[in-house]
């Protein structure tokens, strides 16, 4: 138990959940897409994508393509974001447990579609739209497109020159 749950004592964080469901009328097993999940939240589906790459909400990886959150996943990152009376906010907020997939780390040679959008800080479309044209080259291993790091970093140094 922290000193801040000695403070301000708080349910447990099962029934909190529930009762945080049942007020947001949010099915904690249900999966919702990143638009439902972003209104959710109140946040844009790129502040999403941010907290997501930054390892600081848990979520579903579905396909290529696809993310999806658990109702359970988003409650618990707004119960991380709790800050109890007379404690200042933290600079970030306490991290959602993490997925069982492995983080990309600074070395990893291929990096994920939505890591790569991130980085980028561009849409979906414009991304697919980039590697229709064959202006970002992607590996497929198995059902995943991944971009080699020196491409995405090419990419980007020609669009700065």
């Amino acid at each position: 138990m922290s000193d801040a749950d000695k403070d301000f004592p708080l349910p447990e964080q099962s029934n909190m959940m529930r009762e945080m469901a049942q007020d947001m009328n949010v099915a904690l097993y249900r999966r919702y897409g990143e638009e439902a999940a972003a209104k959710l939240l109140s946040l844009t589906v790129e502040q999403l994508n941010a907290l997501r790459a930054q390892g600081q909400i848990g979520y579903l990886d579905l396909s290529d393509d696809q993310i999806g959150y658990f109702g359970c996943q988003l409650l618990t990152y707004l119960l991380g974001c709790v800050v109890p009376p007379g404690l200042a906010p933290s600079a970030k907020p306490v991290a959602a447990p993490q997925s069982s997939k492995p983080a990309v780390t600074v070395d990893a040679e291929l990096i994920s579609v939505d890591d790569a959008i991130v980085r980028l800080g561009i849409g979906k479309t414009k991304f697919y739209d980039l590697m229709k044209t064959k202006e970002l080259p992607c590996v497929k291993i198995g059902r995943r497109t991944l971009i080699k790091r020196d491409e995405l970093r090419k990419y980007i140094d020609k669009q700065i020159a």
